[in-house]
């Protein structure tokens, strides 16, 4: 044990041996090494009890001695004073006894024990003749009954126990406890206590570094810190003495001591004196470490707030913003102005350098001393640091763009506030706002002093010198008093905020509304323009009505302009408010003359341009007198009101309200619907001429008047034919008859495209009356080339009668003959002559995408995506779908139609040559054309799979190895282009998207023959082996690979062939060999693989442990797995999560769950096995040393 226990038990036999004397050498030595309440003196009431039953027996020796020699002769002839009686002496001699007792007592913190601890326990090492039991002393209770109480005092306490006594059985029992320090004698204890209490270190021989100091050292402070205020001189300079290390031992101290005993110790040994700064690690980035002292500090303010706060304001400036934090915590536990004026340099720093905690920032603006007389100078300096805007952070580089090309569009300048967006809008909503309700005219003045900065720092210098009052205010913030966008921009919050405090000076600061109007025209930006009209708008009275008239009358763009909305909101109420007061007829006149007299003609001629009209021009001006009128109303009269009359009565005219003159419009939000102009109910009532015409003829696409959320158009209307054509016409078969006669006169393929899918959901349902008509009209369809696109003519669609686009069509033809070939459908075998038609036309038509090289999807290079995306490709898809159909109904035809079919587009001189896509789609298939045909795809490989061209040659294998998984019997016919592969690994690479997992995957076709012994591990014939060899310069290939293999196993369940399992341990001792840590560390699943022998799984990771390579990810599932092995295999897995911890340090970002982790130490560290205690020891210690220290309480 590394530390002497300062709690110490004192066996009765102890006493027995020193006389019951409390003034011998030993009792002496121990009274003069310690000072009083040093140490913490344990009394069972077992050990008491016994021991005042000594100090009786003694008394009656004693006394019996005494009574006897007085009797004896020649004293008995003396003449003496009359002695005491025999049993009066003995009481005397106990009382002294006992005084002695007590005085001795005195000297330490006396902790009393109960009686007995668990009871339970004491039966139980009777029962198994446990000591302090034996065969020789079967009813050693006392002392069993004081070992239970010594174990609920650590239980409690967790502090080690020195233990000084005789007996050999209870010693044994001492000794087998972990906690307890025996010690033969008093002299022993004293003398292990000399280098502590000399103040020299241990000597390194005194210390047996194997042994885990870390648990032992916070072991002893978690017992120590136990005791709160109650710590004995010792224990706090011992205490002092762990600190020294640093390390984990100034870490866990810091966080969990919580008693002022502490604070004059520490202050001694200077641990407040230097707080760390910020350090710079890279470009732009800074490590803030933590201050753990100051921790403590906080958590004692409230103890000793004197104390604290004097430590506070010793410290030196710093930019740690962590440690501002924590003053300012300490600043809002102090409460009072004086706290705020003393430490206002921190929390202006703290400001400076905000990371996080806007919550702090917010408390102190809820402070009602915030406002303070002392604080005239320090609060408003620090709300507007708060609540300031910074400048662009590219300032420099925007100018220099600027000055480069001064029509640059990405140079405006964007000032930010200090804090994050959502942080700043918290403060001024929850801090400034409440603040700005108790203390409006101040808050108000700072507010303006930030906006007007925000505003300036947004400008180039060159454009303030201008001298305008453009601030584009109606953009960024479109209203002043509330949001009215799903997003809030910090400007605009900012805008919001002041426009709230100056709401309450109206209502609660009167007497300062004259000072806060000047201060709003005190700058000159339309803001504060805004501000003060919509502030008037909502106060009109005698005192606003001059500043109102001002507005008006001084304002020159009646008729140029239509009003913003805070003007004409002004005007409105003022007009309702005041009436004749606000205005003579003759400044109405004026007004009503210039709003009359706009607006330009030549100004709309200019803007309209060629699309200029008379009567566009009037309905303009008409709109335009109308909305500037509209906020006059009330004052209106003559032939003015009779035109305004007139105006507002036009049937066409919207209704204005005040949201009419909001500058720029709002954006809706929502998901787009489409509707068909005319209902299922409409259509039925056509008759089918009518509905033909109707679907040749509408064209009118628009959004609904209602909601522009929902486009009523063709693609809808399309929808309800479909439903339509099922569910009336094809039931009908005159009716059916009618659109199949008369398909030729439909202009848009889309309904086309209606009828096909309508016929795919009937087949679908099995519905087969009709196919032979459904075959026929595919055919039709398929007779449409598809459409050439001609460059300068609009792109043709399906919806177009002008311009149609056949493709939809021919690929739903596609759809229909995979519905009719799917396994759920299975048409009948009757229809396969059709559908071969049907196929060899889709197979051989020409394809304008494919044709032409232009892909489905830009900017991805994916032949399978593009395959799957095209019509023809998808239809030699569907051709091998329709091989397999036939086969499920004539398991045992040859399939000449996709052997035919197929060899037209693979013969040298074809009509149509294979595209990429096309090729990549067959190198997909080529198992599922070994299936049907094996033979013919034997023959046919090397066109398959061209290696005379590297780009088709790496589609076509490429799309094999990604969409299929090994077959023993496909790999016959392909191993020369595996062998080709592993030589030419640069072409499958050069794959933009998937280069390395087409590697990866080749890998895992490898390994599966391989262990299927197709070849063997090693050696001239194993192509496992020279992929390896091949990938050695890239081995993060092996560690996919070994992972790979991990997940396979762990998906294979309990049980797998012995045969498969030998191959496997001789592929990881293959690769364990190789020692390759990017391979070894992915390990995971092999970890979880039921299949393999527990034993074998937890040595085999032991072995890839003991490498000593860490890793940060996987190691969450690893222990889990461990913790599952746990029951069984208790030795290993314990052994394996010791070295995991071994890998671990302070810098670490492994991540290892304490609920998967306890567990195992805990059933490590009660294990009877020394080694798996050790290991579990080791771990514990490994996990403390890097502050993990919720694994301190494990046992």
């Amino acid at each position: 044990m590394r530390h002497v226990p300062t709690s110490l038990y004192i066996d009765t036999e102890v006493f027995k041996r020193q006389g019951l004397r409390f003034d011998t050498k030993v009792f002496t030595a121990l009274i003069d090494t310690f000072a009083k309440g040093g140490l913490r003196l344990l009394v069972p009431i077992i050990m008491e009890r016994e021991l005042l039953r000594h100090f009786s027996r003694e008394a009656e020796k004693a006394a019996n001695a005494v009574i006897n020699a007085h009797k004896a002769y020649p004293v008995n002839n003396l003449a003496l004073v009359e002695l005491p009686s025999q049993e009066e002496l003995k009481t005397k001699c106990i009382e002294k006894m006992n005084r002695q007792w007590s005085s001795f007592k005195e000297h330490f913190v006396v902790e009393n024990l109960p009686i007995a601890g668990n009871l339970e326990d004491v039966v139980d090492w009777y029962f198994e003749i446990r000591p302090p039991f034996s065969e020789k002393k079967p009813k050693e209770f006392p002392d069993a009954f004081i070992l239970s109480a010594l174990d609920q005092h650590y239980k409690q306490h967790y502090a080690n126990i020195a233990v000084v006594g005789f007996d050999g059985d209870f010693r044994q029992a001492c000794e087998s406890r972990r906690y307890i320090l025996y010690f033969p004698d008093l002299e022993k204890y004293i003398e292990a206590f000399q280098p502590e209490l000399s103040g020299k270190e241990r000597l390194p021989g005194d210390v047996d570094l194997t042994k885990p100091i870390t648990t032992e050292d916070l072991t002893e402070l978690k017992a120590i810190l136990a005791r709160g205020n109650q710590v004995t001189p010792i224990e706090i300079e011992r205490v002092m003495q762990l600190l020294e290390s640093r390390g984990t031992n100034y870490d866990y101290f810091f966080q969990n001591a919580g008693d002022a005993v502490w604070l004059d110790p520490l202050s001694e040994r200077g641990y407040f004196l230097n707080p760390p700064d910020a350090e710079q690690a890279t470009e732009g980035h800074y490590i803030v470490p933590w201050w753990p002292p100051l921790e403590y500090l906080i958590r004692i303010f409230d103890a000793e707030p004197a104390e604290v706060m004097g430590i506070i304001s010793a410290l030196p400036n710093t930019d740690n913003f962590r440690v501002l934090e924590g003053i300012l915590k300490i600043v809002l536990k102090a409460d009072s102005p004086d706290a705020l004026l003393r430490f206002s340099r921190f929390i202006s720093t703290f400001i400076d350098n905000c990371r996080w905690g806007h919550e702090l920032i917010i408390s102190l603006l809820k402070k009602p001393f915030i406002f303070d007389a002392q604080l005239s100078e320090v609060t408003p300096a620090l709300l507007l640091k708060m609540v300031e805007f910074r400048r662009d952070p590219r300032e420099q580089d925007k100018r220099t763009r600027r000055k480069e090309n001064p029509e640059a569009w990405n140079t405006a300048l964007e000032p930010v506030p200090r804090f994050d967006k959502w942080e700043y809008q918290q403060i001024l909503e929850k801090g400034v706002r409440p603040l700005a309700e108790h203390e409006p005219y101040q808050v108000t003045r700072i507010l303006i002093d930030a906006v007007a900065s925000m505003i300036r720092l947004g400008m180039h210098p060159e454009d303030f010198e201008k001298g305008s009052d453009q601030d584009y205010s109606e953009i960024w913030c479109r209203r002043l008093d509330k949001l009215d966008r799903d997003y809030q921009d910090a400007k605009e919050t900012l805008v919001q905020t002041l426009t709230y405090a100056c709401e309450q000076v109206y209502d609660k600061a009167p007497e300062s509304i004259d000072a806060l109007d000047q201060a709003l025209r005190n700058h000159r930006w339309k803001v504060f323009k805004r501000l003060r009209q919509h502030l008037y708008a909502s106060h009109p009275n005698d005192q606003t009505l001059p500043w109102i008239r001002e507005q008006i009358l001084g304002h020159a763009d009646y008729p140029k302009w239509e009003h913003h909305f805070e003007f004409q909101l002004m005007i409105r109420k003022a007009s309702e408010h005041f009436g004749p007061r606000l205005l003579n007829e003759e400044e109405q006149r004026g007004i009503f003359d210039a709003i009359l007299g706009g607006p330009s003609k030549e100004d709309f001629r200019e803007w309209m341009g060629e699309r200029y009209s008379e009567e566009a021009f009037q309905q303009r001006q008409r709109y335009f007198h109308r909305m500037q009128l509209r906020p006059f109303a009330p004052l209106l009269s003559g032939d003015v009101r009779r035109y305004f009359d007139e105006l507002e009565g036009e049937s066409s005219a919207e209704a204005v309200t005040d949201e009419s003159y909001s500058p720029y419009g709002g954006v809706a939000g929502g998901t787009v619907s489409y509707r068909s102009p005319k209902s299922a109910e409409d259509l039925k009532n056509f008759t089918d001429d009518e509905l033909l015409a109707y679907l040749n003829d509408w064209n009118e696409e628009h959004r609904d008047k209602d909601n522009w959320l929902v486009e009523i158009n063709i693609s809808a209307l399309a929808g309800v034919f479909q439903s339509l054509f099922k569910e009336k016409i094809v039931p009908d078969g005159e009716r059916l008859d009618f659109w199949l006669a008369n398909r030729d006169r439909i202009a848009r393929p889309v309904y086309v495209v209606a009828m096909l899918k309508a016929m795919f959901e009937l087949v679908k349902e099995k519905n087969f009356d009709k196919l032979d008509q459904w075959l026929e009209f595919c055919a039709w369809v398929l007779s449409h080339p598809d459409t050439v696109r001609v460059e300068g003519q609009p792109e043709p669609r399906d919806e177009s009668r002008d311009h149609p686009n056949w493709g939809s069509s021919r690929r739903a033809v596609v759809d229909f003959i995979d519905a009719c070939v799917n396994k759920d459908t299975d048409a009948p075998i009757t229809a396969r002559d059709g559908l071969a038609v049907l196929l060899r036309q889709a197979c051989g038509q020409s394809d304008w995408r494919l044709d032409h090289d232009h892909p489905v999807l830009l900017n991805r290079d994916d032949p399978i995506t593009e395959a799957i995306n095209n019509t023809r490709s998808r239809a030699l898809e569907s051709l091998v779908n329709f091989g397999f159909w036939v086969r499920r109904q004539l398991p045992d035809d040859q399939l000449p139609e996709v052997t035919d079919i197929l060899a037209e587009r693979l013969a040298d001189d074809a009509e149509i040559p294979l595209t990429r896509p096309e090729q990549a789609l067959l190198g997909m298939h080529f198992g599922n054309l070994c299936t049907l045909n094996r033979d013919w795809a034997a023959q046919q490989r090397k066109i398959f799979f061209l290696q005379a061209n590297e780009a088709v040659w790496r589609d076509a294998f490429g799309s094999y190895i990604r969409f299929n998984r090994p077959v023993k019997l496909t790999f016959e016919i392909l191993r020369g282009e595996f062998e080709y592969a592993i030589e030419n690994l640069n072409i499958l690479a050069n794959d933009i998207s998937d280069g390395k997992e087409l590697i990866d995957r080749l890998g895992q076709h490898l390994f599966t023959y391989y262990l299927w012994e197709v070849y063997p591990l090693t050696g001239d014939e194993s192509l496992l082996e020279r992929f390896y060899e091949r990938t050695k310069d890239d081995r993060k290939r092996w560690g996919q690979l070994f992972d790979h293999v991990g997940r396979s196993l762990r998906n294979s369940g309990r049980q797998l062939d012995k045969t498969l399992t030998d191959r496997i341990t001789a592929f990881f001792d293959w690769r364990f060999e190789a020692a390759e840590p990017l391979e070894l560390q992915e390990f995971t699943f092999w970890l979880e693989a039921e299949c393999l022998e527990p034993d074998w799984r937890l040595q085999s990771y032991s072995k890839i442990l003991d490498l000593g390579q860490g890793k940060d990810v996987g190691l969450l599932l690893e222990v889990r797995a461990l913790n599952k092995l746990l029951p069984d295999h208790l030795a290993l897995v314990v052994e394996c999560f010791a070295k995991i911890t071994d890998a671990m340090d302070q810098g670490t970002q492994m991540y290892i769950s304490a609920d998967e982790a306890k567990p195992i130490l805990k059933a490590g560290l009660v294990a009877e096995e020394p080694r798996i205690r050790e290991n579990a020891e080791r771990a514990k210690e490994n996990l403390l040393r890097i502050g993990r220290f919720d694994y301190l309480d494990v046992e």
